[in-house]
């Protein structure tokens, strides 16, 4: 059977699954549809240099390891493996709607964290899912990001919500198109932005002491 993708009219200007509280995540929501869409792996315009996009890279934009769309990072921060435990917490707790539900393991022994979320690619109601991994030690904090699926809409009369792997949703992508470049920039933004960089801004934050003067 033929698939037909959702056509995006309007680009999201929310962020992921996440409440847009960080004032920068929020310029960057309500700047998304002036700004120009990447033109390839060269064109890295979030500045996260650690993501390196080989020729295998999803039109260019998302980081793939072993076939499968992967990023991983180790962060050097100030903080022993439980205070940076417990900034991981309330990152989850501030930036989730309901972080109860997105949370499938909370093992602060292990000081490992897990995360199965969403986050919007339109307006009109279409979602990518994905698995978050956080782990700390003293003084540094890991983070994986892993099992991408994209939700896509098979036409008829009744159409049908389905969800697909990144790998293969995109697989004959044609990533000349305008519309197509403008939905993986949202996908990229919001996995770099809302995710990544909204994670190691809390994270840099941790306390170094555990004494409230107040």
């Amino acid at each position: 059977m033929k698939r037909h993708t959702l056509f995006i009219a309007v680009i999201a200007t929310i962020s992921c699954n996440v409440t847009a509280q960080n004032s920068d995540l929020q310029k960057w929501a309500n700047k998304v549809n002036n700004q120009k869409v990447y033109s390839g792996p060269n064109k890295v315009e979030t500045g996260l240099a650690n993501h390196k996009l080989d020729q295998d890279a999803i039109c260019g934009y998302l980081p793939i390891k072993d076939g499968k769309v992967y990023y991983s990072d180790v962060i050097q921060s100030n903080g022993t493996a439980d205070q940076l435990y417990t900034s991981a917490r309330s990152w989850t707790a501030k930036n989730f709607v309901n972080a109860q539900n997105v949370i499938q393991m909370d093992d602060p022994t292990s000081h490992k964290m897990i995360i199965k979320a969403s986050c919007p690619v339109s307006k009109d109601g279409q979602f990518f899912y994905y698995t978050l991994t956080i782990q700390t030690k003293d003084g540094r904090y890991r983070y994986e990001l892993s099992d991408f699926l994209m939700q896509g809409f098979k036409a008829g009369l009744v159409p049908k919500v389905f969800k697909e792997p990144f790998e293969i949703y995109f697989k004959n992508y044609d990533c000349e198109k305008t519309i197509h470049k403008k939905e993986l920039t949202v996908i990229k933004r919001n996995i770099e932005i809302s995710i990544i960089e909204s994670l190691r801004a809390a994270m840099l934050n941790t306390r170094s002491d555990t004494n409230d003067d107040w």
